[in-house]
């Protein structure tokens, strides 16, 4: 069986992810716009695999144009959501 292709981070980890970047934002760049919204609780239910992959690469960016990008940690296989082909 092949490993999953990345979607995205579960949403525990996202949420995590998303609360530091507030932080972050918060402290050094409250002006700009605030990071993007994971999708999880209800977005994650009334959301394709294709739209959290989107919200996901919207996240890095937000992150890399931010300086950000260290607040993204390395994920185990265990803390991403993926499929079995690749969206």
């Amino acid at each position: 069986m092949n490993a999953p292709f990345f979607i995205c981070p579960q949403p525990p980890v996202w949420n995590s992810i998303y609360q530091n970047l507030c932080k972050f934002h918060a402290k050094n760049c409250p002006t700009d716009p605030t990071p993007p919204v994971p999708l999880i609780l209800a977005g994650w239910a009334f959301s394709t695999d294709e739209e959290k992959a989107n919200r996901w690469q919207d996240t890095l960016n937000w992150a890399k144009t931010h300086g950000a990008l260290n607040l993204i940690p390395e994920l185990s296989e265990s803390d991403f959501y993926g499929a079995s082909t690749e969206q």
